[in-house]
């Protein structure tokens, strides 16, 4: 696993990233992930998918990361460790995965303009 200070080095983003360890989920039409918010910025976050399903169903018939498609807009729910409420925000996914700073699966969800 690439330590946070030699990862910071080599990548070019705009804005930093906060790691963080948030539960969280999102929603394109009837496909539901849940997971683990494990970075963010202003931008965005980063998703570890844990689980997937169909609303109103139990089973989804794959990995949480085939659930959602590059370009897909969801709605990105999440509860920090820093406040009692819930955030609900418009997210597209960016990104799909293997995150060498976090060792895993995921995905890259870009934060939508409100308003």
């Amino acid at each position: 696993m690439v330590l946070a200070d030699e990862y910071k080095a080599t990548e070019k983003r705009r804005f930093p990233r906060h790691v963080v360890s948030w539960q969280g989920g999102c929603q394109h039409g009837d496909r539901v992930v849940w997971g683990r918010i494990l970075d963010i910025n202003v931008g965005g976050v980063f998703l570890q998918p844990e689980s997937a399903f169909l609303a109103g169903s139990r089973g989804f018939t794959g990995t949480p990361m085939q659930a959602l498609e590059l370009g897909d807009q969801t709605v990105l729910t999440y509860s920090s460790d820093v406040s009692e409420d819930t955030v609900r925000v418009l997210a597209t996914v960016c990104w799909k995965g293997s995150s060498s700073l976090h060792g895993c699966p995921g995905l890259g969800l870009r934060f939508e303009a409100l308003g």
